[in-house]
């Protein structure tokens, strides 16, 4: 199937609110819908009660922006006559969702890759119930270091909202671009903090945008977004909230337990945060 163009989406810059009312957007928003339906009916009755399975993703405050962005860039990219038949692509800090199933389905063979050694059986049960059509999906377990990938084994990668969440997100980056082959796309989002309490805040931004523009090319470049138009997790339509008395204290609870365990404790307040996307090419 081809996807039609979508301006909002021919760049790398902030998301904007603007671009999830975008007709065009919200057509691909409603395609990854019916792709997310199909996953749960399939994958019903099969979820293992020893990985907590990310309850309808899509319908999360950043990725209604981020799963269309990335399914569109992606899927540019495997209808290019240079692209190999059936390019390998690799999903870094996967997770078990629908999505790599999604992607698989452009004719892509899909590397998920994540910490978390529960998603290999996960993947493995899947893809006994899944229709197959396209390309695979497989699963590979990281360290969360190093990429379990030899050098220039990728022809595309994708990276959602993870390396706000590693220790050295600059570090990361490079690993990643050792597994991509010359000139392999590599499509990246990051949560950006806004109000000084989360990641990334602005010292390991400015590493990590060093370390892009050393070792990649903009497919698109940077457009900047006015921080009225910025999609943020207070104006998505999926805004995470915190409720009513009930919902505040368990909240405060939950952080409570989260002190006492010595494990990192979240403000009271919702996360202040905008979304950034990258299309790049390995140098």
């Amino acid at each position: 199937m081809k996807i039609e163009t979508i301006g909002q989406f021919d760049r790398s810059g902030q998301a904007a609110i603007q671009d999830i009312e975008s007709p065009h957007v919200r057509n691909l928003f409603h395609l990854l819908e019916s792709e997310q339906r199909q996953f749960d009916n399939f994958s019903r009755g099969s979820r293992s009660n020893e990985y907590r399975w990310p309850f309808d993703p899509l319908h999360t405050w950043s990725r209604c922006w981020e799963y269309p962005y990335v399914y569109y860039h992606l899927s540019k990219f495997i209808q290019q006559a240079e692209c190999p038949s059936n390019p390998r692509i690799a999903d870094i800090g996967s997770g078990v969702t629908f999505f790599p199933f999604s992607i698989s389905r452009l004719g892509a063979d899909v590397m998920c890759i994540d910490v978390d050694p529960i998603c290999e059986p996960e993947y493995k049960k899947l893809n006994a119930i899944m229709p197959s059509s396209g390309g695979c999906v497989n699963f590979l377990l990281s360290d969360g270091v190093a990429m379990p990938l030899p050098d220039g084994t990728l022809d595309a990668a994708y990276c959602i909202s993870v390396l706000e969440h590693v220790s050295n997100p600059a570090a990361f980056l490079l690993e990643m671009a050792r597994a991509l082959k010359t000139g392999g796309l590599l499509l990246l989002t990051i949560d950006l903090d806004l109000r000084g309490d989360h990641e990334i805040l602005p010292a390991p931004y400015l590493q990590l945008k060093k370390a892009i523009e050393d070792t990649f090319d903009y497919a698109y470049h940077p457009v900047t977004t006015h921080p009225k138009a910025l999609l943020t997790s207070a104006n998505s339509p999926f805004s995470p909230k915190i409720s009513g008395p009930i919902g505040t204290s368990t909240h405060i609870l939950k952080q409570m337990v989260k002190f006492v365990c010595g494990r990192k404790v979240v403000p009271l307040l919702p996360y202040a945060l905008a979304v950034e996307g990258f299309v790049l090419r390995k140098k």
